[in-house]
């Protein structure tokens, strides 16, 4: 049943996805499948039909995905059946292929909890013996889900929280939405589920396909489909203006190359572009940004990290795709070549 479901999924999702723009929204437990059902292109799950492309004339295609309770969620039949399944080695392996494929531009997920309408802030990396009992052996994740990072390691949501909580409010559904700004999502499968989309919003916050938002929201049970489907689309609608308004400030560096035909970079952490010009020859012409998180002025010239916002760039040397990387360091005022270069998070900052 499992294969029937991912393969007839990934069928009907074809070859488009790499074209489009794509928000993907994700269930569990009861209400929260019902609640996100609208967005499945499974005919099966989904009679009613995909309400997904080019949702509501905002320029994103909404995607679902989620489990089914046929048996009801009492004892082993709280794992349910399909996609996500709650299970800790099925919902990570899932979770991966689903965003591989759709490349998201933000995550919603959605899990029962104590709601009514819980914005999860935080999801932590929690150790093996941290979590709770799944139903199935194993019933515990086989590692903590970023070995990378420190136990308790805490993630944050990345979608617009407060505004998310106002909006649903203000729609008067009959239930309350808040933000769990000091809480954690439970050491179950919600918070292994929360921490999988923050985690992947953090390794894809830069480039062409870019996932701009991420973040969990706990659904209380007594809240009932049809209002849940308007916070759902309240929800959606704010996480859209957030990351269209993030994505008009987001370039990856090759972008900017191109539409300056810049053959060198300068990266300095001053922000007084007059200093930067006394520095550079004038014969010589670059484009200048500060170097996040890091004073440059310390840098001893042997060894230093370069931050770029495109996941597909390649280096060799001190070039980047053919531009000669550089940074300024003011106290020598002298060029130091970038000699180690590595992938990081960001490099706007202008």
């Amino acid at each position: 049943m499992k294969l029937h479901y991912f393969i007839l999924s990934f069928i009907l999702l074809g070859g488009l996805l790499a074209k489009e723009k794509n928000i993907l929204v994700l269930g569990y437990w009861p209400p929260t499948n019902a609640i996100v059902q609208d967005f499945s292109n499974d005919a099966a799950l989904n009679p009613g039909g995909w309400k997904g492309k080019n949702w509501q004339n905002l320029g994103y295609d909404i995607y679902s995905f989620f489990p089914t309770f046929p048996k009801g969620v009492k004892g082993e039949n709280g794992r349910g059946e399909g996609n996500l399944e709650v299970d800790y080695q099925d919902t990570s392996r899932d979770f991966w292929k689903v965003v591989e494929r759709i490349k998201p531009h933000a995550i919603i997920a959605f899990g029962l909890g104590r709601g009514p309408w819980e914005i999860e802030f935080n999801a932590r990396n929690l150790a093996v013996e941290n979590w709770r009992k799944d139903y199935l052996i194993p019933q515990f994740p086989l590692t903590k889900p970023d070995v990378t990072r420190a136990d308790n390691f805490t993630l944050h949501s990345t979608l617009p929280v407060a505004k998310i909580a106002e909006k649903v409010n203000a729609a008067d559904l009959g239930f309350k939405a808040w933000v769990d700004w000091q809480g954690d999502p439970g050491r179950f499968l919600c918070e292994y589920m929360a921490y999988h989309v923050m985690w992947y919003q953090s390794l894809h916050r830069n480039g062409k396909d870019a996932c701009l938002a991420a973040g969990f929201i706990h659904v209380g049970g007594e809240v009932d489909v049809t209002s849940g489907k308007k916070a759902l689309e309240i929800t959606l609608q704010e996480t859209i203006a957030h990351i269209k308004a993030k994505h008009k400030k987001t370039q990856s560096l090759l972008e900017i190359l191109q539409q300056q035909q810049q053959k060198k970079i300068y990266v300095t952490c001053v922000e007084d572009h007059e200093v930067l010009q006394k520095l550079l020859p004038t014969t010589e012409k670059g484009v200048f940004y500060r170097y996040l998180g890091k004073n440059l002025q310390n840098l001893n010239g042997q060894s230093s990290r370069f931050f770029t916002s495109d996941a597909n760039a390649t280096f060799t040397g001190q070039y980047l795709n053919g531009v000669e990387v550089y940074a300024i360091n003011v106290e020598h005022e002298q060029k130091i070549p970038y000699v180690d270069l590595k992938l990081g998070r960001s490099l706007l900052d202008d």
